[in-house]
Order: structure tokens, then sequence, then C-alpha cells
């Protein structure tokens, strides 16, 4: 028996025998059931571990949708209406996909069980993240696995010193399935820790109950809200960071709060890990071993190709070969061009969510206000402690004017995936709900008493400075004209409706169907 656990579940070691004893135990139930795919929705690593290898011993493909959310799992069963559902016994929120319902602490594990091969005709099928568009599924046979868990253990724990991996990633993903999942069957001095922490307090206890060396498998979202606590944090031997870009800045400053080497790595759910990075000193990644990088004729697109791929694989990423490996110029599809200059809109999040004062950021395109007016880009942030006018002056250093947002939307929470990914969808129905600005004046304003005794009104200028401090917030204008359609009383609430032509705004002042004023504004230059 190995001395180092694979899982530790709430202080409980789980042994690698015991993995593979419970997914023969599991191979038996589903010889039992109709043929087909498997979906294992276990929460449970050392479960996920089992659904993956009993599914290899009976020769079906698993499928692990890009998420744990329901709606994730409705999208799979649409592609795989023949799949079969396996949950623990406490989902209940499964419950609408008819599961087989698995206790897998209740498998006699007494009897030896040979070790597992991992077979090519069953294969792990992963959905893409769906940010850009509808999430696509990806196959992966038997080549791929092993190749994968020899690329992290050789990028990761390559010393074979007992290790303990934290992980804030589901293993349904890509990055958690490679670092949680692989990495940990692959490398018999790794140990997973069960426990998948979220909030920084959590993430810190966790760390702390670890007793040999740390690595914690994470986020660049989840390590940034981890430092701006500033609580204390242990010594850390590795960060490992993915799904979005890490900021050099945050890289370094992880590395001085625990001393850990922060390792980025850059992958796709077409590819998995295809080449890691040490952030805070390196901006060229270096390409693993036995994998390929190449860019097109046209030197406008790269294809990464590998012994374990079937056929070399497109990259949606623009990249720039350099004699280390390469650097990454942002992604194809999220490129825009704005008054003839071209910028990813990946590239200005990082630099936006990277000033200070920003808890959270992300640049998206807006619609078109006007036939003829052009798309420009909208800024959503966290940053209570900021203006528009702040945000905007900031960026100003930071990226060619003519990306610096008009619209700045303030928000408590972008919307994203249990992965830091955003939600799109659910990000534009953000923008569409704040494209109508909100304000009140209070009854009590010093401008109402003497104005219009008896029957106070809010004066005219005032309500055109309320109206201005809303629009300016996101579109600094000026005022060219404007007309008072109807009075406006302390404490009604007025919505301003907005649309936007190529030189100038159009601003309308309603309280509930009842016009107030119309304004004709000249956007200002950036």
């Amino acid at each position: 028996m190995n001395t180092q656990p694979i899982v530790l579940r709430q202080g409980v070691p789980i042994w690698r025998e015991d993995i593979t004893r419970r997914s023969h135990a599991l191979a038996l139930l589903l010889k039992a059931q109709p043929p087909g795919p498997v979906i294992p929705l276990f929460r449970r690593v050392g479960d996920l571990m089992v659904g993956l290898m009993a599914a290899q011993q009976v020769g079906r493909a698993v499928i692990l949708p890009n998420d744990e959310a329901v709606s994730a799992v409705r999208l799979v069963m649409a592609d795989n209406p023949g799949a079969l559902v396996l949950c623990a016994p406490n989902e209940t929120v499964y419950h609408e996909f008819a599961p087989l319902i698995v206790d897998i602490d209740s498998f006699d594990i007494s009897e030896a069980a040979p070790e597992i091969d991992w077979r090519d005709d069953a294969a792990v099928i992963l959905y893409t993240s769906g940010t850009t568009g509808r999430p696509v599924a990806h196959c992966h046979g038997r080549d791929f696995i092993q190749a994968a868990m020899a690329a992290w253990r050789d990028a990761i724990v390559p010393d074979a010193h007992p290790t303990t991996l934290v992980a804030t990633v589901p293993g349904q993903h890509m990055f958690g399935l490679e670092s949680a999942v692989l990495l940990p069957l692959g490398c018999p001095w790794v140990t997973v820790l069960e426990e998948r922490p979220f909030y920084p307090t959590d993430i810190v206890r966790v760390l702390e109950s670890v007793p040999n060396r740390r690595v914690l498998i994470t986020t660049p979202l989840h390590l940034r809200a981890l430092l701006e606590q500033k609580i204390a944090l242990p010594e850390i031997y590795r960060i490992v960071t993915a799904t979005a870009p890490l900021a050099p800045e945050l890289a370094i400053a992880a590395e001085a709060a625990c001393g850990a080497q922060v390792i980025e790595v850059f992958g796709s759910t077409e590819t998995g890990m295809i080449a890691t990075r040490k952030t805070a000193r390196a901006t060229s990644y270096t390409v693993r071993s036995d994998t390929i990088v190449t860019l097109n004729d046209a030197g406008t697109g790269a294809l990464v190709n590998a012994p374990h791929f079937k056929w070399p694989v497109s990259l949606q990423d623009r990249l720039q070969l350099t004699p280390e490996g390469f650097q990454v110029l942002g992604r194809g599809q999220d490129m825009v061009k704005v008054a003839g200059k071209r910028a990813s809109m990946s590239g200005l999040s990082a630099i936006l969510s990277a000033l200070p004062g920003v808890k959270d950021g992300v640049f998206t395109m807006g619609k078109e206000e006007s036939p003829g007016s052009p798309a420009r880009p909208v800024a959503v942030v966290v940053a209570p402690t900021l203006s528009a006018h702040d945000i905007q002056q900031a960026l100003r250093q930071e990226i060619p004017s003519a990306f610096v947002p008009r619209r700045i939307i303030f928000t408590d929470q972008i919307p994203r995936t249990s992965l830091g990914k955003v939600q799109s969808q659910a990000l534009m129905a953000l923008i569409e709900k704040r494209s109508t600005m909100r304000f009140s004046v209070p009854a009590d304003h010093p401008a109402l008493p003497g104005h219009f005794p008896g029957n106070p009104i809010v004066p005219g200028v005032v309500t055109l400075d309320h109206v201005l401090d809303v629009i300016n917030a996101q579109m600094p204008c000026t005022v060219l004209s404007v007309r008072f359609h109807s009075p406006l009383k302390g404490g009604d609430v007025c919505d301003v409706n907005v649309v936007q032509g190529p030189h100038q705004i159009t601003a309308t002042c309603l309280v509930g169907a009842r016009k107030i004023l119309t304004a004709k504004l000249v956007l200002e230059q950036p």
C-alpha cells in the first residue's frame, strides 16, 4: 500500500487501492444499465475518480459538463439523450435527469482489485465554457489522458516529494480534471484535498490544515480575492492558475505573500495544458516537451500538434512565437477594431481589473445605439470606491483613447461561472438592464422650498443637473439643448433613457410614462 493517500476527506485518508476497488464495484452496477455514455455529477473529487475509472472498465464514454449547474447538465443531456447520469444520494438538484443514485461510501471494498487499464474506446468528453457562444464538446482518449498525467507531473511536482493539492476549481472542467483528478491519479506522491474552498478565509483554513507541502490550484479571480483580504497565508510550494490571464503584478504579490512559485497554465478544452510560464518573471510560455506549436503561413493563427492528438488543433488565441515558446496576443474572436485600432477584449479586461480600486472588471462591445453609429466598448466593473471619471482617467494612461469606454456600468458582482469565466448572456442582460439610468431628487432638497410654495416642484435646472450626473457617470457630455415637458415633484423616481447617435445623444427623463424633459447632449471626445 502507498504511504501517500490519493484523497484526503475531512482528515480521513482514501488510498489508491480504495479508489480502484470502488471503481470495480461501480463498474458492476454500470454493466446492468442500458448501454451509452455516463455523466458523473459527483462533487467529491474521489467519487469523480471512481466514476471515471468505472466507465473505463465497461467501455463507456464519460461526459463532463462545463459547470455543475443544472442548466449546463440540461445542455449536455440535450446533446446526449441516452446518457446515464450518476450522482450521490444527497444531490437532489439533479433528480430531473432520472439519475442512477450511487452511494460510493457503501461499496464493499474488502476484496483486492486489479489496477485499471485506460482504454481508447472509453473516451472522456468535455464541453467548452461557452463564454463566446454555445458550449462545444471535445473528445479525448487514452493517449491524451496518459500524456496529461505525465505532463502535469513534470510541470508541477517532478521531485517525488509528498505533496497535497488544494483546489478551488471543479473536476469537470479541463483545468480541474487535469490538475485535481488526473495529476493525483498519475502521481503516487500527490494527495488531493477533497474539500473545495471558495471564500478567502476558507482557502486559508484549508491550506493550514495540510500537513505537508502545499500546492494551490486556483483561478486569477480567486487569487486576487485571497490577496485583497490581507489574511496571513501559510507557506505554499506552488500556486497554479488558469482559465483567465494572470496579471504579472498579481503573481508577484502572491509569491511575496506566501513564498510560492506561481505557475500559469495555458491550454484549452480542445488541447488540455500545452504550456506553462512563471508569470512573476517571464512573459513567454514554455511549451511542454511532447507538444509543438506553429503558426500558419499568414502568421494569423496557431496550430498545436502532439502524439496524443489525432490531428493538429487550431487555437482560438493569437500567438507570437519566441525563443522560449510563445506569447499570447489575445483571442482571435475577441479582437475588435475601433477607430482603426485593434485590441483584445480579454487584454483590455485584464488591464481594467488590475487598476487600483477595481475589484473585478470586464470589457465588452456595446450595441449600435442608432443606424450608422459604431458600437463602442463598454466596461462593467466592481469598484465601490471609484467614479466613472476615475476609471476613465486611469484607463487613458494604459490603453489607446479609442478604447476608453464612454459607458461604465457599476455592479456588485460580475456574472461568472465557478471557474471565473464570464457568463456572456448574463453580462449582456446586466448591461441591458442598466441601459435605463435612474435618479430621485429628495423632497427636502434645498431648492424646493419657496419654489411654487404650497405645491413645490423641482426647479428645471436641478432636474437637468441630476440627469447630467447619471449620464456623465457613463458618457461624459455637454448640453446642446433642453426642453421641459412637465413638472417634477420631490421624491419622484425618474428614469433616463438614452439614444446614442454618431456625435450626440438624446436623453429623455420620465416618471412612469410621463415625460419630464428631453435633452440633446454632445459627447465629449475621449
